[in-house]
């Protein structure tokens, strides 16, 4: 199924959110990675209270622009996931 211009506009919403609420992220290249090990990476990422999503590159370098996080455009290439995690609610970043 093609993937339409709503929900290029709805995934882009997201991603903005989602970063300008975070206090971190770190971008990941999965390639490589098998099944069983990208399931545990996600399963990590959870129990830390984090949130993990493979992007689309330009939507992604879209949804950057404005956040603390601009300067990652250049690293979107290739096969790309971001893990991030929100601020918590006293303002200091989770451990």
């Amino acid at each position: 199924m093609a993937v339409t211009r709503e929900d290029k506009v709805t995934e882009l919403e997201r991603l903005r959110s989602a970063f300008g609420g975070a206090d971190s992220a770190i971008l990941v290249d999965y390639k490589g990675l098998k099944v069983p090990e990208a399931t545990e990476l996600r399963r990590q990422v959870r129990s830390a209270k984090a949130h993990y999503r493979v992007v689309k590159n330009t939507l992604a370098k879209r949804a950057l622009k404005g956040t603390l996080f601009e300067a990652l455009g250049e690293h979107f290439q290739g096969t790309t996931a971001v893990a991030w995690s929100e601020a918590t609610r006293w303002g200091s970043p989770r451990c």
